[in-house]
């Protein structure tokens, strides 16, 4: 089978006319940049808990950014543990963030609802399978911070041959069981054996695909205050009393801008104060492959935690398997993989040259299914990290009219629509 540069998520996108023709007129409420499930789902909120008018502006098509170019898992998880963020954060804040993030389960399924999306999301479970004795360590560790300050809390699964070798603390017991390890690889789905396993809910869907779903309700229910375009790179932002923005020869005003960029290179922001988004933001390219079976199985997922590799380099592979919207059939997905980027993001170009053979190695090593002798799809997707580890959602301390939503942290599906919901309340009662 022949390999293709191509992201499976943006060939389940139905082919459409460009969006929208921007001439530069007109007025606006607020001007939204990117339009990715984070641009997308915060004009849904704003359109639809304020009353003010909202114009989007996306440099490509909407949703085949990095909302088309991912693992497409919707987890409920931060890349920083409860311990590493006790360091430098309240607990009760850490909590609260943690419980906003389980709601976006909720909120992804009532999006999905109300703009009449069909394929999803499918709900399950992402099993994690951790490999070594620290990462178990640290895993209980996790749970005994989760259990002392109520923030969701997962249960273990301690393989029995591994028992012996691991400290579970007395409060956790009722939430640790044990099974062998035989059954631990059953539940991973894996050939590799694993000391530990826990289960998270996910929410499988194709983002890029939902992002059009989102425009077109909007399109047809606030035509009067909704305008999106597509094609129009945002070069420049001036920051005043007004903030105007700059594309290509044209002009646009607005009171509130939202940055929803992610990970890709921001605008110039011209402003009296240097804006966070300048310094805060580290750009990653994660890398993907993903292989068509001839079977219908359940939807499911899998992450497994320092499988290759240096444990700081490649934390973790995960694996998706969902049906393909285009055959019907089992698409399997899986990357891990990620390294750092200084340059625009070239998305038939390899980051590092032989990241995909060292994924299929993986799958052929680990997966207990033949995948064949290469995968059909490969693809790359950016991804911004924040230099704390935290999505940057909110305005700009420091710069009147600025907002973000962006920065996923590598997990940012859920974080985006829980962060749309977060900006526009702060939007909403601004000034009041």
């Amino acid at each position: 089978m022949k390999v293709i540069n191509v992201s499976p998520w943006i060939n389940e996108i139905e082919e459409r006319p460009p969006i929208g023709r921007y001439d530069g007129s007109g007025e606006t409420d607020v001007i939204i940049v990117g339009g990715g499930i984070a641009g997308m789902s915060t004009a849904y909120y704003l359109l639809t808990r304020t009353e003010h008018s909202v114009t989007l502006l996306e440099r490509d098509r909407v949703g085949y950014g990095s909302s088309g170019r991912n693992g497409g898992q919707g987890v409920a998880s931060m890349e920083r543990s409860f311990a590493d963020m006790l360091r430098t954060m309240d607990a009760k804040a850490i909590v609260s963030e943690l419980h906003a993030l389980e709601s976006g389960y909720w909120h992804l399924r009532e999006l999905c609802q109300e703009v009449e999306y069909d394929a999803g999301p499918y709900d399950t479970v992402v099993w994690c399978g951790l490999s070594s004795v620290d990462e178990v360590g640290k895993y209980l560790e996790e749970m005994e911070l989760r259990l002392r300050y109520g923030a969701p809390l997962r249960a273990l699964v301690i393989a029995k041959e591994h028992l012996a070798e691991t400290m579970v603390p007395s409060e956790l017991r009722g939430l640790v069981s044990t099974q062998t390890a035989s059954s631990l690889q059953l539940l991973l789905n894996t050939k590799e054996r694993y000391r530990a396993a826990y289960p998270i809910p996910v929410s499988l869907v194709n983002s890029g695909r939902l992002c059009g779903f989102i425009h077109k309700h909007l399109v047809d229910n606030f035509p009067g205050r909704y305008r999106a375009f597509e094609g129009r790179m945002v070069h420049r932002i001036e920051m005043g009393p007004k903030v105007t923005v700059s594309s290509g020869q044209q002009r646009l005003e607005c009171s509130d801008l939202v940055l929803c960029t992610n990970g890709y290179r921001p605008p110039e922001i011209v402003a009296d104060q240097v804006p966070t988004v300048t310094k805060t933001l580290r750009r990653f390219v994660a890398s993907m492959v993903a292989y068509e079976r001839k079977v219908r199985s359940p939807p499911a997922a899998y992450i497994y935690f320092h499988e290759e590799g240096d444990p700081e380099e490649e934390p973790y592979f995960y694996v998706t398997r969902r049906p393909y919207r285009i055959t019907g059939d089992d698409l399997i997905a899986v990357g891990g993989p990620q390294t750092i980027i200084e340059t625009d993001i070239e998305h038939d170009k390899e980051y590092p040259s032989g990241v995909y053979d060292r994924i299929h190695g993986f799958m052929e090593r680990s997966y207990p299914e033949d995948v064949g002798a290469s995968p059909s799809m490969r693809w790359n997707g950016l991804m911004g990290y924040t230099t704390d580890g935290l999505r940057l959602v909110g305005p700009d301390p420091n710069v009147q009219g600025l907002w973000y939503n962006l920065g996923c942290n590598g997990v940012g599906l859920l974080s985006s629509i829980v962060g749309a919901r977060q900006l526009t309340g702060l939007i909403k009662t601004k000034g009041s």
